[in-house]
Parts: C-alpha cells; structure tokens; sequence
C-alpha cells in the first residue's frame, strides 16, 4: 500500500496562502490560494530568487521549509522552478 502524502497548507498575514505537496524526497510542488504571485529573478532574468504569494510569506531560495510549516523538514530552499507548459511552481532542497 502506497503512503498517502499530506499537503502542508503555509499561513500567510490573510490566512491561508499557499500549500506545499512533496513530489520526492527534495522536491515540494507548490500551489497558491489566490492567483496574485511576485517572482523575483537574479540580474539575467535566468533564476528565480523567491516567489512571494499574495498575503505572503515570501518564500526564497535559502529560506528553511521549518520557517514556513513546524512538520516540514529544516532543510533550506536551493532552487524554484516554474514548468513552462503547466505553470506549475516546484522549490527543490
């Protein structure tokens, strides 16, 4: 029998902003609430640097999943990605 993964829904300054599923074991999907995201990009516009959902919290690369959530695991956020076809935004640890 397959362990069913629980989402982990991140409380923001409005309440419930954003929810974050594991994929694998350093890879988190994430989905928003409301549909206002801010992405900030390095100098080249090649990487995301931290993704910010409406009523927050911001979350960048460097930040600790433990900050957003007290189950998820202390381990720091080294890049986020948006998938071109789904739009689908993924951190990985």
């Amino acid at each position: 029998m397959t362990k069913k993964i629980e989402p982990f829904k991140i409380i923001g300054r409005n309440g419930h902003s954003c929810t974050l599923t594991k994929l694998k074991p350093k890879k988190y999907l994430i989905s928003f609430v409301q549909p206002i995201v801010r992405y900030g990009y390095n100098e080249d516009m090649t990487e995301i640097n931290f993704v910010d959902p409406s009523g927050g919290p911001s979350i960048s690369v460097g930040t600790s999943l433990r900050e957003l959530h007290p189950k998820l695991p202390d381990k720091k956020v080294t890049a986020i990605t948006v998938d071109k076809e789904t739009k689908v935004t993924v951190i990985d640890l």
